[in-house]
């Protein structure tokens, strides 16, 4: 049986010793988002203010970035932002319960959702009602078949967490073993394939032809 390669698609670390440090862990490869402020190619992650400076970020970045996420903030925001044909991504699922009507809007435009575990590091009431809510989207998500992935949201190296800590993490909000090994694994390579030049839908892909 062929061993579990594991992603981490959602570090909003900007330090340059990510990628080894995330090695050390036993991560096969982590995406590290890169904001406006300090784009310089890589994944992007949008935190807007409203729709118009979201419609101008992505008139300025869509041509540069080849993935895009937008931070979650409401529900209202989000509904919007998703159905941009140029985002990929809604980073985080803690700051307020998905409805079915909002998942169906993920489902169909193909969005995936990162479960961003750094709130469930916290204490007290930020804690709990992550935890709430998470349950309860993650509940709808994997109903729907929305496409989810777990990661650490380290925003510094000693936030970063191991595969089965993530693993572990999850179970908090009843997410199974198997579908947080997935969420690492199968999930991620899915997006990485979605956010590939060559892709078109799922399971159709273009082939370049060799010359010579």
């Amino acid at each position: 049986m062929k061993r579990r390669e594991f992603y981490d698609l959602g570090i909003r670390c900007q330090d340059e010793r990510v990628e080894n440090f995330a090695l050390e862990l036993g991560f096969k490869e982590v995406w590290r988002f890169q904001t406006p402020e300090n784009f310089d190619g890589g994944p992007l992650l949008l935190a807007p203010s409203d729709q118009r400076e979201f419609r101008r970020q992505i008139a300025k970045f869509h041509g540069k970035a080849k993935i895009i996420g937008v931070l979650s903030s409401s529900m209202k925001n989000d509904r919007k932002y998703i159905r941009n044909d140029f985002v990929h991504i809604l980073h985080g699922a803690h700051r307020y319960r998905f409805n079915r009507s909002f998942v169906r809007e993920l489902k169909e435009n193909s969005i995936a959702v990162i479960f961003d575990l750094s709130p469930l590091l916290e204490r007290g009431r930020t804690r709990s009602v992550s935890l709430y809510r998470m349950r309860h989207n993650f509940s709808l998500v994997k109903k729907k078949g929305v496409l989810f992935l777990l990661s650490s949201g380290a925003k510094s190296l000693l936030s970063m967490r191991a595969p089965l800590e993530l693993v572990a993490m999850a179970s908090l909000f009843d997410m199974s073993r198997e579908d947080a090994l997935r969420a690492l694994h199968e999930n991620a390579e899915s997006l990485r394939k979605r956010t590939s030049p060559h892709y078109i839908r799922e399971g159709v892909e273009v082939v370049e032809k060799n010359e010579g």
